[in-house]
């Protein structure tokens, strides 16, 4: 009896301890954790003996063999230090963490818990192979978590629209950029096409979601001074 209770409470604590390694790191701060069906919301990824899957291959052994220094340097810069001043290539090099403190404090700590939260609801679902599974790919990072959907494809386009929220007049060379970012992660040979696009769908849903919210707006509009400032101390 003692030996099955034991055994009764060993898979009672597996299970437990399985199912917190599932759950995300991050819980929502801003949005309900039900806010976004990410399942409902992305279609399934190719199956990896689909022919579409075959072509996403190809693809990136095409980009893997075009692929410059200039490339794999900026591939490099957003895999090492990824944050919303990436799009300095649009906003200007005064748009910079020195120049915009609040602005930083803003994207990478108030953002981060929504983001990641749902980010890893669907990567923990679908938990696709990352592409250097095929040992014809050369990735230039090696990445642990899944394939699908791209964290850097879903960040960007989040950081894009938020950013167009409060600049507008810039906003179709901001989305552009974080078009870009997502592309990049090809190129890298660490995502797959249909990566990237379910990024951008699930972050243009978390965008519209956290725009919605009241006190996004607030902190946004607290940070308009400060961009503004930046930007027109400089001649972009």
């Amino acid at each position: 009896m003692i030996r099955f209770a034991v055994r009764v409470l060993v898979v009672l604590f597996l299970a437990t301890a399985i199912a917190r390694a599932e759950e995300p790191k991050y819980q929502p701060h801003y949005l309900k954790p039900d806010a976004i069906d990410v399942v409902a919301l992305l279609p399934d990824p190719p199956a990896d003996d689909s022919a579409e899957h075959r072509e996403e291959l190809n693809l990136l052994l095409k980009l893997q063999q075009d692929r410059t220094a200039a490339d794999v340097a900026r591939c490099t810069e957003e895999e090492d230090h990824f944050s919303v001043f990436e799009f300095a290539d649009v906003l200007g090099p005064n748009f910079s963490a020195e120049t915009c403190p609040k602005t930083a404090a803003f994207f990478k700590r108030t953002l981060q818990p929504d983001v990641a939260y749902f980010n890893k609801l669907a990567k923990n679902h679908w938990n696709r192979p990352r592409p250097a599974n095929d040992p014809r790919i050369q990735a230039l990072f090696v990445e642990k978590d899944g394939s699908y959907p791209s964290g850097h494809s879903i960040r960007a386009t989040v950081f894009g629209e938020m950013l167009a929220a409060l600049v507008p007049q810039d906003r179709e060379k901001l989305i552009a950029r974080s078009q870009q970012i997502g592309w990049d992660r090809e190129i890298a040979g660490v995502h797959f096409a249909s990566d990237i696009y379910a990024g951008r769908i699930l972050g243009k849903a978390l965008a519209n979601a956290l725009l919605a919210n009241a006190e996004i707006k607030a902190q946004l509009e607290a940070l308009r001074p400060e961009i503004t400032q930046a930007l027109a101390s400089q001649v972009k």
